[in-house]
């Protein structure tokens, strides 16, 4: 996008458009996936649900056009990243609890 300074007016507007499209289009994909699986942990202020859900909450396909493109890509990567480090805790806490299981300190 910062390229988008060097081009025409004309050409610059349609290359955004079509950046901004290409960039939608690749979070409901990565989203819509996700809605797929189950999520055993729960980010704060949500209910329990699928990873997707867990990501960005709201009735499909209406929650991809609340927000701006790059917004809505920056919510679901600082979504997805609070979610991974949740999901890590909990995958560290089981194995720990594996290991006690079988006798082993």
């Amino acid at each position: 996008m910062a390229n988008l300074n060097l081009l025409a007016l004309g050409p610059a507007t349609t290359a955004r458009k079509a950046t901004e499209k290409c960039l939608r289009e690749l979070c409901e994909g990565i989203v819509n996936r996700l809605d797929r699986n189950p999520c055993p942990a729960r980010l704060p202020e949500t209910e329990r649900s699928s990873v997707g859900e867990q990501i960005i909450a709201g009735s499909r396909p209406d929650v991809f056009s609340s927000q701006e493109p790059i917004e809505l890509a920056e919510t679901i990567l600082s979504r997805a990243d609070q979610l991974a480090e949740l999901l890590l805790g909990e995958l560290c806490l089981a194995s720990k609890r594996a290991t006690c299981r079988i006798g082993n300190p």
